[in-house]
């Protein structure tokens, strides 16, 4: 394979160059929902453990915006789905969480070096090509929701779709819901699907290419009701889970044995999401009315709960990342935090502990019934 330096260029330089690289763009700015302060258990239990810090219960604010491009004859490569356009340059964007077997190499004066020749594919293609696939909140919320982006005459304009090779059960489970969801929304047969591994790459006459429906600040909200719609109706919302984690390596939570045992003993549903179907952890947040869990991606299936549900969140306190306190504020759930102390150690690996006070402050907020 015959390879040649390219400069990456950020998605946003592009959309401001006369003439642009791009034959279609859109825009879609979705409105900012207001995002829930930590209430009583987040603040209380924070003050309790000498951790109090007002920044922690806000959110930075900023402005998000997703977009549709569709680009002429471009290079995609490999699972990530890294776009160089015709002129040889690489998007920036679609570099992010690039692992090092997906076939781009770096030189080192900072170029990447993508291949020269590749398989053409004829007609228009959609991208659902993203890295971080292994992880459920990458996959579901940032790489295959984004199909909800496409209008009615582009959906139809659709041959083929790029998807990454290797996903697990459940991850080609969603993406076959995903499409045909997609298909029967807009009267259309099912398209070709190509998957596309480490080091591979196609040329696609045309792509479309939907991007950042969940950033750093907010999430695209027709891809979050797009979910949603793979949810089963459910009239009567009773159920109360505990999402336990104690098959995860990353970020255990101390004592977890006796958390799991007391709110099994308050009426709690204790799931073990590792050892079920897609289909049934659809169904599980689809019929909670009250979800307990400690910070993971299994919390991406809260796209799935109906609005008004009621979360409440383990967080330890050096990991203060609030992307499921957005996602409940755009999607209509009601959200509490419960912030423990952390053990010293990379803030995404070592191990945290709650209060036995801040379980109880959950349990109350659970039987209180409704959101304040």
């Amino acid at each position: 394979m015959s390879l040649s330096p390219h400069l990456p260029v950020r998605l946003g330089v592009l959309l401001g160059e006369q003439p642009s690289p791009l034959l279609l763009h859109r825009a879609v700015r979705t409105a900012d929902p207001a995002y829930p302060s930590l209430g009583a258990v987040g603040q209380a239990g924070m003050a309790a453990l000498g951790l109090f810090d007002p920044w922690r219960r806000e959110i930075p604010g900023g402005t998000g915006e997703s977009h549709l491009v569709v680009l002429d004859t471009p290079l995609v490569l490999s699972g990530t789905g890294v776009v160089a356009l015709c002129d040889g340059r690489v998007i920036e964007d679609t570099l992010d969480h690039l692992g090092d077997a997906d076939g781009a190499v770096r030189d080192a004066d900072g170029r990447w070096r993508l291949p020269t020749q590749a398989p053409g594919l004829p007609g228009v293609w959609l991208s659902l090509l993203l890295g971080g696939r292994g992880n459920w909140f990458h996959l579901m919320l940032m790489n295959l929701s984004r199909i909800a982006l496409l209008d009615a005459n582009e959906a139809r304009s659709i041959e083929g779709i790029l998807v990454p090779v290797g996903l697990s059960p459940n991850g080609r489970r969603l993406l076959e819901r995903c499409v045909a969801r997609f298909c029967a929304a807009f009267d259309r047969p099912w398209p070709r699907i190509i998957e596309l591994g480490d080091g591979e790459a196609v040329r696609p006459q045309r792509l479309v290419l939907p991007w950042n429906v969940a950033s750093e600040v907010r999430f695209h909200q027709p891809s979050l009701q797009f979910l949603r719609g793979l949810a089963p109706a459910v009239p009567a919302r009773t159920l109360r889970v505990y999402v336990d984690r104690r098959g995860a390596a990353l970020r255990p939570l101390r004592d977890e044995d006796a958390v799991a045992e007391r709110l099994a003993g308050a009426g709690f549903l204790i799931a073990r999401l590792e050892e079920m179907g897609f289909d049934a952890q659809v169904s599980l947040f689809a019929e909670a009315a009250l979800v307990v869990a400690p910070h993971g991606a299994g919390l991406s299936n809260l796209a799935f709960s109906a609005p008004g549900t009621r979360v409440i969140e383990l967080m330890p306190h050096r990991l203060t990342q609030w992307c499921y306190r957005r996602l409940c504020a755009a999607h209509g759930l009601f959200y509490e935090g419960v912030i423990g102390e952390q053990a010293p150690g990379p803030p995404g690996v070592a191990p945290f502990a709650v209060l036995p006070q801040q379980l109880d402050w959950a349990l109350r907020l659970a039987d209180a019934g409704a959101p304040r």
